[in-house]
């Protein structure tokens, strides 16, 4: 497995949004669990029980449409992937904070190697 930086991600809004933008944006109106506006967003994102992960779920029921993570706060993070030997994705991270302790030891170079 190798890891490398992959982009960025700026956030004004102290949340990032994961899921699939075509569940959103190709509607003429937006899934009932997000709401008509800013406002009916950022009310079920403040409303929810856990203020880390808010689940968004689609109009039918089921979970899956979104999730919104906060982050803590404003910034420019930087997202990672991780490619197995194939060179697939397998996962991505994004950092919101400094690298915890146990991490500082691994440096990794352009292409992602330690």
């Amino acid at each position: 497995m190798r890891k490398e930086v992959i982009g960025e991600i700026g956030v004004d809004a102290g949340h990032i949004w994961i899921g699939d933008p075509c569940y959103i944006f190709h509607r003429d109106s937006p899934p009932k669990s997000i709401g008509k506006s800013w406002s009916d967003f950022c009310s079920a994102l403040f409303d929810h029980p856990n203020k880390w992960v808010t689940q968004f779920s689609f109009d039918a029921g089921h979970n899956g449409l979104g999730i919104c993570v906060n982050t803590g706060g404003d910034g420019v993070f930087p997202v990672y992937a991780i490619r197995d030997a194939d060179g697939q994705i397998v996962r991505v991270e994004i950092e919101f904070e400094e690298p915890f302790a146990e991490f500082e030891d691994l440096v990794f170079d352009e292409e992602g190697e330690r």
